[in-house]
Order: structure tokens, then sequence, then C-alpha cells
């Protein structure tokens, strides 16, 4: 295997300062993808342009192609809800290209929440901005399956009852949009005294999900829950242009899940094409991950002892016919037959008594191999200076790559060494840690279509006291890309005082920094060239 060490500079940078694009006050941006998903078509920006009330707003959208030129931007008055004793802020919830046409999702949330907050997200609102003539809708929400355009003017006032009954649309990627009904369950009971039966009853009362083209009109739907002495909750997991995988679990009164399985259906028609059962003879195993690539369905899962309940063993790989949905490989990668790759490792995956790993990410290569991306993982408790008490600290350890032939064999393994510290919340499991973005690993972007990708993760290497590191933070972005079957390995410092600094997707090449000062609230996003 032969690898490369490069240096990425920003000589070769692509620079659009943000507070340039607008007059207003920058709020949030997200990347627009190709419509098949391939690379990136451009981003929107988000900018308040006036307060007209409490919850009356000008906003405006602001479109740019992916060398961060500005396309169009559209402005509009909209409402937010606010509430007296909780700060929220007003956010992009996906921006979407289904031809010439962009679906721009919004929706308010509570700042610094609980992650258990049945409500931390809401008010879902949605605007269509034409790609030919740069004309927008009016604002419009969904509810009861059908579109309802909304006009503010100063003075308008929100309250819950406006928010109850709007239904988040759920952007796949295809041409579609996934939409669940609205509980029947008594949906203005926000806060339930026991949440696992609130939980039940709430899932127990959906009883449709839609698939939807780009005008919001229903292509086919599944009528869910008739049964009154089960409850099944439905959640999307992935989709390409042909299939749409929806996890399934079969909900129990008063306990925690009771099964689960995933169901594939053709996206255009609803036929329901078979049902994946996450079950094994030896292993208990639960959802990780899925993947479409091809003619095959991929399933990644976690494993764990039968006997021990959350003792885990490893990861399993289950590869199924797309258009048949029949099983065609199962894998167990488990942390006793890594032992020679990951000196020191346990067969439940620990390092001794300090810490453990958890994957990161399943990449199928070019070659049809499988790479495991793995990183090491701790908690203690120290002293947090701006809280000025005691916390919980998740210690971030280093990285491994290893990689799995045909035959589940180990052909490349390399160790990444890094170190970190995040403060998080007691009892944090390492699924939330990686749902909530706390692992150093980012995220793996495919570059080309003949499946060659880049991965990104933070390199901390602050030096000098905790004081020092606090007043001027200094870290690397850490890049590793394979291309022809080659890995190369790449560091991009990053710096700056009084700076937060956000990766993110761009073109084919490229990485996306978002700069944004945390004294002036000034913004630059910039374009770094990769060199694979």
């Amino acid at each position: 295997m032969f690898f490369t060490v490069l240096f990425c500079g920003t000589a070769l940078a692509q620079v659009q300062k943000l507070g340039e694009l607008s007059s207003g006050i920058f709020i949030d941006s997200a990347v627009i993808m190709e419509d098949d998903d391939s690379n990136v078509f451009g981003y929107c920006l988000l900018y308040q342009l006036d307060r007209k009330s409490k919850e009356v707003f000008d906003l405006e959208y602001v479109i740019l192609d992916k060398n961060l030129n500005k396309l169009t931007s559209v402005s509009l008055t909209q409402a937010a809800f606010k509430m007296t004793l909780v700060k929220t802020r007003t956010e992009l919830t996906f921006v979407k290209k289904i031809g010439n046409q962009l679906t721009v999702g919004v929706n308010d949330r509570k700042v610094n929440i609980d992650y258990y907050d049945v409500m931390a997200f809401f008010n879902y609102r949605f605007v269509n901005i034409n790609l030919d003539t740069f004309a927008a809708s009016k604002e419009y929400k969904y509810e009861g399956f059908k579109k309802k355009e909304y006009e503010y003017k100063t003075g308008d006032k929100m309250s819950f009852d406006d928010l109850y009954y709007l239904q988040q649309l759920i952007s796949t990627k295809s041409d579609y949009f996934v939409s669940f009904a609205i509980t029947e369950h008594n949906p203005e009971k926000l806060v339930a005294t026991n949440p696992v039966t609130y939980n039940y009853k709430k899932h127990q009362e959906i009883k449709r999900f839609a698939v939807l083209d780009k005008d919001l009109k229903e292509v086919w739907s599944k009528n869910i829950n008739a049964d009154k002495k089960t409850a099944l909750q439905y959640e999307y997991l992935d989709s390409d242009d042909e299939v749409l995988l929806m996890k399934k679990l079969f909900l129990k009164d008063k306990e925690a899940l009771l099964s689960k399985s995933i169901e594939v259906y053709n996206i255009k028609t609803g036929a329901l094409l078979g049902e994946i059962e996450l079950d094994d003879k030896e292993l208990e195993i639960t959802l990780y991950s899925t993947g479409i690539i091809g003619d095959k369905l991929h399933v990644y899962t976690n494993a764990h002892q039968k006997s021990k309940k959350g003792w885990s063993q490893g990861y399993g790989h289950l590869v199924f016919d797309k258009k048949t949905v029949k099983e065609t490989k199962r894998d167990f990668i488990l942390w006793k037959d890594l032992a020679s790759t990951i000196p020191g490792l346990t067969e439940y995956g620990g390092m001794g008594k300090d810490y453990g790993f958890a994957a990161q990410e399943f990449i199928i290569t070019p070659k049809g191999t499988l790479l495991l991306v793995l990183e090491g993982y701790g908690f203690k408790s120290g002293y947090s200076p701006l809280k000025k008490v005691q916390s919980i600290y998740a210690q971030l350890k280093e990285m491994y790559l290893v990689e799995f032939d045909m035959d589940n064999k180990v052909v490349f393994s390399k160790k990444i060494e890094k170190q970190n510290s995040v403060e998080v919340y007691a009892g944090i499991t390492r699924e939330e840690m990686k749902k909530y973005g706390i692992f150093d690993y980012m995220f793996c972007q495919k570059i080309n279509k003949d499946g060659d990708f880049v991965m990104y993760y933070t390199l901390n290497d602050q030096e000098g006291t905790k004081r020092k590191m606090a007043k001027k933070p200094l870290w690397t972005l850490g890049i590793i890309s394979d291309v022809s079957g080659e890995y190369g390995f790449e560091t991009l410092p990053l710096y700056g005082e009084d700076l937060k600094i956000y990766p993110g997707l761009a073109k084919n090449g490229y990485i996306r920094l978002l700069e944004v000062n945390q004294k002036t609230g000034q913004a630059e996003m910039r374009l770094e060239k990769v060199n694979y």
C-alpha cells in the first residue's frame, strides 16, 4: 500500500465574505447537492434583514453556486415562534434540488436543549425557489398532507396551536420527500409523565406515511398501525432512485423497543420488495447504518452477546440483493479477531479499563473491500472553567483504519495518533456521541463516480497550558483520501483568535470552511483545495 503525506495551504482558497452578500445578520447555511447526490451544486445562506415585531422577521435566502458565486437572493416576511423563558433560533432544516426547483426547509429550535426534549425542533415551514427565473413561492407549511400558504405582517403572533399539527418533510436521496401523519393521540400533550408510555401511544396513533413528489403531490402512501394491540414506529433510513429503506420498530407498552427490521420499497410505486429481519443465531444485533451501492443493500450492525446484554462483541456486515432483498453475505468483525491489529484490545472492544473503540464509518472501496474507521474514547471528570463546576469529559483517542477483503480478512490497517477532550453530559452513550457530532471523526465524501473518497477528522495538536489554548485555539483538520487504491494523508492547520471554524461538504476536490468571529459576528466561507 502506497502512502502520501500532503499539505493543504490557503494559496488556492476561494473565499466569500458573507457580510458582503447581504445587509442582514448571517444566521445559518446549508449545502445543496446535485439531483443525483454525486456532487455539491451550491449553498444556501440564511440572513435576518429586519425584526418587524417580536415574532415577525424579514429573512433573506442567498443562493451560491459550488464556487461560492452568488446566483440569486430572495426576501420574505416570516414568523418565528418565540418563548418567554427559553431562547430559540431559526435555522435551515434542509435545501433540496429537484430539477430547476429548490425546496428550502426552515425550522425553529430551542437553544441549549436537552437531547431528550420532545419539542426541541418545531415550526417547520418551506419556500420554493425556481432556478431558471429565481422566483420564490410564498412560505407554506404542510398539514394533513396538504400545502397551506402563509403571509405575515408586523404584530402577528404565534401560539402552540399553530405548531401541533405541522408535518415535517424528510428529504430523500432521490426526487421525492417522505412525510408522516401527525399522531392522533393528543398531539398537544408534549410533556408526558412516562416518556416510554407516551412514545408508545404517540406512534400507535400515527396512521400513515407517504412519498411525495417535488410539488408535494402524493406518489404513494402506506397505512400503518391498524392493529390496536401493537405500535409500529417507522423511520426513514436511506434511498436511491429505485428503492426506499424504512426502519420498522415494534414498540411494547411501558417497555423499551421489542424488535427491529428494515422494510424495502420500490420508491416509485410503493411495492414492498422485502423485509430485512435484524436477528442472528449467536449474537444480538442492532442497526448501525445502511448503504446502497449498485445492486446491493449493505446493512451494518452492532453485535452484542445474547447472554450479556450490552457487552459489545464488535460489528456485523450484512449484504442483500437490491431487487429480491435476499441475503447474499453475512460477516462479523469481532473485537477478539482484531487483537493482533490493535494491540491491547480486549474481546469487548476495550483498551483495558481506560477506554474503548466505536465505529465511525463503514466504507465500501472501489475494490469491493470494506474499510472500517474506529475511534477510541473514554470518560473522566474534570473542572469546567466556564461552568466553574466539575464536569464529565469525553477523552477522544487514536483512530484506526482497518480494511477487510472479500473473505473478511484484514489486508490493511493504520493507526492515527490524536488526543482531544470534549465536555459531555453524564450518561451519554457512544451512539449519542456519534449522533451529536462529539467524536473527532467528521464525515466521508465520495469524490467521483469511481467510488474514490475522502474523510475528514479533527487532529488536536494544541500546545501549551489549558489557559493559553482557551485564549488562542489551534487545531488541525486531518484529511484521509483513497484514490485509485492508494491512501493519502494530509493536514490543514486551522487557527485564529476568537474564531469558530466549521468544516463541511464542498465540490469534489475541496473542503468548505465556515469561519465565524465570536466577537464581531462576521463570517466568511472559503473553499480549500485538497490535493489527493
